[in-house]
């Protein structure tokens, strides 16, 4: 049975004070009923749900996104995984409930980093790396590179190097999100280095050779 709209309240966020009101300061968040909550995502890569308290306070320099929680729609991110020093594309649903808690969704490196997240359902983007000094451009629609995975996942392979620029572009027109993704080739945890996974092959001449990873390329774990 769904929810009654009938105690439904609107809610503004004010992104000069930091805070939630109902005198219509700022932008609109939507209705929330009993039980609604909002989601906030942070520049730091991390993202934490909370209630609708008004009296609570965000800080808006290091908000990136707060709004309505939903929780069938995926946060969209890329991000620099410092562990392997290559940049990746993660799309996940939120799994946690603990509330006004953050929670990172990056690797455990010092280097690991957000470089682009939205929560739109397949932002389309532009972006760069550099080949010896040598600029090397590309877009990409995330929903069409990748399926969502868990929160933990560290997400699919877009290159083996940081990139020096990404933003947001128009999306093409009447193109949906894709649903399907390759099969995992490495898994790994957050907190932790990725480990291995073979898969079942049949055998050819070039078994031993070392084995590489190609953008689109899958990390995740269990």
């Amino acid at each position: 049975m769904g929810k009654s709209t009938i105690g439904a309240k609107k809610l503004w966020y004010d992104e000069i004070t930091g805070r939630l009101n109902t005198q219509e300061r700022g932008a609109l968040l939507g209705e929330f009923d009993t039980g609604d909550l909002i989601l906030v995502l942070y520049h730091d890569g991390s993202y934490e749900l909370t209630d609708t308290d008004v009296l609570q306070r965000f800080e808006p320099k290091e908000i990136l996104h707060l709004g309505k929680f939903d929780p069938k729609q995926a946060v969209n991110a890329v991000h620099f995984d410092g562990h392997k020093g290559w940049t990746m594309v993660k799309r996940f649903l939120v799994e946690t409930t603990k509330l006004k808690e953050r929670y990172s969704y990056l690797t455990d490196h010092p280097k690991s980093k957000l470089l682009f997240a939205s929560m739109k359902p397949n932002p389309r983007i532009k972006y760069s790396f550099k080949v010896k000094g040598k600029p090397m451009p590309g877009e990409l629609s995330l929903g069409d590179f990748m399926d969502v995975k868990g929160w933990k996942a560290v997400g699919n392979k877009l290159s083996d190097a940081l990139l020096s620029s990404v933003k947001e572009v128009e999306s093409l027109p009447g193109k949906p999100a894709a649903a399907a993704a390759e099969e995992p080739l490495l898994q790994g945890n957050l907190f932790g280095e990725p480990e291995p996974v073979v898969e079942p092959k049949p055998k050819t001449k070039e078994d031993g050779a070392k084995k590489t990873f190609k953008a689109g390329d899958t990390i995740e774990f269990d």
